[in-house]
């Protein structure tokens, strides 16, 4: 059975978010993103249906985002000023959990901790069902992208070239993340440039006069 983490073991925790930071920037990587989200770990300490705690961890939003805080601070002595991402469940879909609201006053404490992008997905806490459909998750990316003056990235059902290019062009999100949608359709940013009428370079391989032929009478 799970058990509440004892307040003296979360500094380990932290630590080990701040040794994989630092692997991330020996091994050479550009960008680094915190999985905040979707019920894991640090999603249970942010969320109030999850966090019941009395300590220092919990109660508030303050202390619910504590742990959460203390993770970015060292994650950001080992990754120093390169972007840094975030990615939040914007809301739990249950009564008394969190919503893209909530995320204001957290998300301002983000961008005051040096968050460069807050990805914004959604669920996990709750066993809930979802009413999904095309771009449901990017209101919680506009919002606050508007109200918080920092880029967000936008999830969620995002099949197409145009509507990847609706939500950038409307300034919904500064980023959007395509998953499933590649996994699907491996071609997929083809794909997607055909539908915007878009040309984009081919790599030689892929084109009818890819292979090299040696002429062995030469």
């Amino acid at each position: 059975m799970p058990r509440a983490l004892a307040a003296d073991e979360i500094p380990g925790l932290v630590k080990l978010y701040g040794d994989a930071a630092r692997r991330a920037s020996d091994a050479g990587f550009d960008v680094l993103e915190i999985h905040a989200a979707h019920g894991y770990l640090l999603n249970e300490f942010l969320s109030p249906l999850a966090n019941t705690r009395d300590d220092e961890y919990g109660g508030d939003a303050k202390r619910r985002y504590r742990f959460l805080r203390e993770v970015l601070e060292e994650v950001k002595t080992h990754w120093g000023d390169r972007p840094l991402f975030v990615r939040i469940s914007s809301s739990d879909y249950a009564e008394g959990g969190n919503i893209p609201e909530s995320f204001l006053e957290y998300g301002r404490w983000m961008k005051q901790q040096g968050a460069d992008l807050i990805d914004c997905s959604s669920g996990g806490i709750k066993m809930v069902k979802v009413q999904t459909y095309p771009g449901y998750q990017v209101p919680a990316s506009e919002l606050l992208r508007k109200e918080l003056n920092i880029a967000t990235g936008a999830v969620g059902v995002i099949q197409s070239g145009r509507q990847a290019e609706e939500i950038l062009q409307n300034g919904r999100a500064d980023l959007v993340f395509v998953g499933r949608q590649m996994l699907r359709d491996p071609f997929w940013v083809r794909t997607a440039a055909d539908d915007l009428k878009e040309i984009i370079e081919i790599p030689t391989a892929y084109t009818r006069y890819g292979s090299v032929w040696l002429d062995t009478k030469a």
